[in-house]
């Protein structure tokens, strides 16, 4: 990847501290003594959507941790890519912010910070379309039984590996075009 040391640590505990923030958060018990501050979320139905979006977080920030050298191999078949490139390259501003595109509302962060950068602009507009995805897969995920055993969980693991996926890929520089998802917002956002 073309990030330097100080970027992919930033990036590295940026990604871990605010999975953690999701994934713990929900489990936040406070003291019994004071019941002004008492939070019992345990029975809140986002719970498991806040894990795993937590997880998918910590799972993006440990893959871009690891993934600092490339193989020979790697590099050649990168330069046989034939991924068109209409605008110009990614410069390391725009994958510190584009990779935020994939967080839940956080592309908003690219879309007002980096409005004229045709790279944000790109991993925005997929931003935008995997939280409708999101809050889809939320409403049609209560249609009983249909939607508890099948909408649920595979919108649910669709949606964290395009997460995944375009985490690694924004902060790489890289201009990954979503499967089924990529080619509507590519639609909806000309």
């Amino acid at each position: 990847m073309a990030l330097n040391s100080r970027q992919r640590v930033t990036l590295v505990v940026t990604a871990v501290a605010v999975g953690c923030a999701l994934v713990f958060g929900p489990c936040i018990k406070t003291s019994e003594y004071d019941p002004r501050f008492r939070m019992e979320r345990e029975d809140d139905p986002f719970n498991e959507l806040l894990v795993a979006l937590g997880l998918a977080i910590i799972g993006g920030g440990l893959a871009l941790a690891l993934g600092g050298k490339k193989s020979e191999s790697s590099v050649a078949a990168a330069a046989q890519d034939t991924t068109p490139q209409t605008d110009a390259p990614a410069t390391g501003r725009d994958k510190s912010l584009a990779w935020l595109s994939y967080v839940g509302i956080l592309w908003l962060a690219p879309m007002l910070a980096a409005k004229d950068s045709p790279f944000c602009r790109f991993h925005v507009k997929q931003g935008i379309t995997l939280t409708i995805f999101w809050f889809a897969v939320g409403i049609l995920g209560v249609i009983p039984f249909v939607g508890w055993f099948i909408i649920w969980p595979a919108g649910i693991l669709f949606g964290l590996a395009m997460a995944i996926m375009g985490i690694i890929n924004a902060a790489g520089g890289k201009r990954w075009k979503m499967p089924l998802l990529g080619g509507i917002a590519a639609r909806w956002f000309k």
